[in-house]
């Protein structure tokens, strides 16, 4: 590439004709394109891609943009299900979407309706007129040339009257999309809140967890010391100690890996709130289970609450309606419009005295298409087809909610029972530790009754945590599934 073109002087040319103004003119341009043209020859390939194909591309400080901070919650400060719902509605990104979809839904409705008010446009105008003389006309025929410039402000009025249906369908479509992009934001927030609630309670869960395995650990070093005291004084096998001191590890290797599930979980439960996890990110306990009424209801009455009031399936049915009126608006190109106009001007002549002229012109205009190249038929059949399409997404969003309703109604029994028998089997795991302990002091029971106990006592413990968790959790997938999960009020959210 070269750096740019030499232009020769004029000197260097003996007897050629100087340059003209439009040739200096092509001659710089020629000369910037040519500058430029080299600066991007010495800069191409520097830095803009990696320099061999094994090496990773290093971005300059333009293409790394400084990233926002998001929210955190407040330090030293634990959050219960309400102060944790109230942070996700703010925060969670999916609920802003929602809000920001409904509102341009509502910027359309009103677009679709702008179509009734009358259209007001104002202007300038300038023009400037020439006529030539005409050549070859005897002398007393000649006309002379003339010119005329006139100019002055210009305004128009539309305003559409009927047009069979067209405008009318077109905003009821535009006010069901509404109503759709309104139920699916109250869908998104019950979706948003029934997500705080689940990482709640099973962040709550791996707490527990922990916790538990904690006094798992203290269980298996008491065992250590009653086989490394009986060892001593001669009442256990070489090989108890060993056995116990593994029981020991093992306990310690599940502390760590509840501790990491729990940190695991308080993320995932930043995530869906939409802030930064810190290590002041506690949580309240929570209160106790309250009653679930939906254990004593049957199904079938459930499932019919659920129909009526789910916001997902009420924007189906919105979005069935906008179809429908989609459709309608689209057979209304088959007919005519009727519409009004008013257009005029103030029109000023150069030169000439006297006052403006002001022209205007109304007219009542009837415009029938008659043939437009299937363009109608094209968008009644496209109509027809998305009709056809939000019908059956209807019909399969009951199918939907009458499965999950069903599968959710017997969760929430069984989830019920199961909590009954954790309760049950822990209290007898304790009981058979607290028997077996006190026979392996006496020398009645083996070492290995003593650590199947202890095993037997973690187990039951982390049953019971898995339990009352599921309990509250099939109370909010219930809650969700029949349209009814709210903001809990303070002292009212069911927890394990």
């Amino acid at each position: 590439m070269t750096a740019g073109l030499q232009l020769p002087s004029r000197r260097a040319l003996p007897g050629r004709r100087p340059l003209g103004s439009a040739t200096r003119l092509l001659a710089a341009v020629g000369l910037a394109a040519g500058v430029l043209g080299a600066g991007g020859c010495a800069s191409s390939g520097d830095g803009d891609v990696a320099a061999s194909p094994r090496t990773a591309w290093v971005p300059p400080a333009a293409a790394v943009p400084a990233p926002e901070a998001a929210p955190a919650a407040g330090p030293g400060r634990p959050l219960d299900l309400v102060a944790l719902t109230d942070i996700a509605l703010e925060h969670n990104q999916g609920t802003r979407l929602a809000w920001l979809a409904a509102k341009s839904a509502a910027a359309q409705r009103l677009q679709a309706g702008s179509a009734w008010l009358p259209q007001v446009s104002v202007g300038f105008s300038r023009q400037e007129q020439a006529l030539g003389s005409i050549p070859g006309l005897p002398p007393g025929l000649a006309a002379g040339g003339s010119r005329s410039i006139t100019y002055g402000p210009t305004y128009s009025i539309n305003q559409l009257i009927y047009d069979f249906g067209g405008t009318q369908g077109n905003l009821a479509a535009a006010r069901a999309a509404l109503f759709a992009a309104d139920f699916s934001y109250n869908q998104t927030l019950q979706d948003t809140m029934l997500a705080v609630q689940v990482d709640y309670y099973q962040t709550i869960a791996a707490d527990s967890a922990l916790q538990a395995a904690q006094v798992a650990l203290q269980d298996a070093k008491t065992g250590l010391d009653l086989a490394a005291t009986r060892r001593k004084v001669g009442l256990a096998a070489p090989g108890d100690q060993l056995r116990a001191e593994s029981n020991l590890r093992s306990a310690e290797f599940q502390v760590e890996q509840q501790t990491a599930a729990l940190e695991q979980s308080r993320a995932a439960l930043a995530q869906v709130l939409g802030i930064a996890i810190t290590p002041d990110f506690t949580l309240a306990p929570p209160p106790s289970t309250p009653p679930a009424p939906e254990l004593a209801r049957d199904v079938a009455s459930i499932t019919r609450e659920a129909i009526a009031r789910r916001p997902d399936l009420l924007a189906a049915v919105a979005t069935l309606q906008a179809r429908a009126e989609a459709l309608r608006a689209a057979r209304s190109g088959y007919l005519p419009s009727l519409s009004t106009s008013l257009s005029g001007q103030r029109q000023y002549l150069h030169g000439a005295p006297g006052n403006p002229s002001d022209n205007w012109t109304f007219s009542l205009n009837l415009n029938w298409s008659i043939f437009d190249g299937l363009n109608t038929q094209s968008r009644i059949d496209a109509a027809r087809a998305q009709l056809d399409s939000a019908r059956q997404a209807v019909l399969q969003q009951e199918v939907a909610i009458v499965a999950d309703v069903w599968t959710q109604y017997y969760s929430l029994q069984s989830a019920a029972k199961q909590v009954d028998s954790a309760r049950a089997a822990l209290d007898a795991a304790n009981e058979a530790l607290q028997v077996v302990e006190q026979g392996y002091r006496s020398g009645l029971n083996p070492l290995t009754d003593l650590l199947g106990a202890q095993k037997d006592l973690a187990a039951a413990r982390q049953q019971k945590i898995q339990a009352d968790t599921g309990l509250a959790v099939a109370l909010a997938r219930m809650a969700h599934v029949t349209g009814a999960l709210e903001a809990p009020p303070p002292g009212a959210a069911p927890a394990p």
